[in-house]
């Protein structure tokens, strides 16, 4: 029993990281930096066409990111079972807020911005969803 729990710990913790990785690589190319957006309306005209470059290779990005997310849900559907991908797809779901977060105020959460955060209704059900995410991959490992 306390082998297979820390093998779930394993795959719980693996899954998390690449999971997390993959929605950042998603959800950052839906938000552009306002810096970039200023720059738009008032940099010289070479500043205006690497911007122009830069929205097109945004989108290339994003293409390639949302292909990278449905190939590793299909890996885990296939290779695993249904469980296992609503796992990763509640782990992708809950770090959206966070993702969110650092975009609008450009930088990684440290113990100062969590004390002045908002303290809402999501921030709670995204700091504690490893509560149902650990024993949803446990159940969906060894029963499903």
């Amino acid at each position: 029993m306390l082998v297979n729990i820390v093998i779930i710990a394993i795959y719980f913790f693996a899954m998390l990281y690449i999971s997390i990785n993959l929605i950042g690589f998603l959800v950052r190319g839906f938000f552009t930096d306002t810096a970039i957006s200023d720059l738009e309306k008032t940099g010289s005209e070479f500043v205006k066409g690497e911007i122009i470059k830069n929205k097109r290779t945004d989108i290339f990005i994003n293409i390639f990111a949302l292909i990278l997310n449905l190939l590793f849900l299909i890996i885990l559907y296939r290779y695993w079972n249904i469980g296992v991908m609503a796992v990763a797809i509640v782990m992708m779901i809950m770090r959206i807020p966070d993702l969110i977060w650092e975009i609008r105020y450009g930088g990684r959460l440290s113990l100062n911005d969590t004390r002045t955060m908002p303290k809402d209704l999501i921030y709670f059900i995204t700091g504690y969803s490893w509560l149902l995410e650990f024993p949803l991959l446990y159940y969906s490992l060894h029963y499903l």
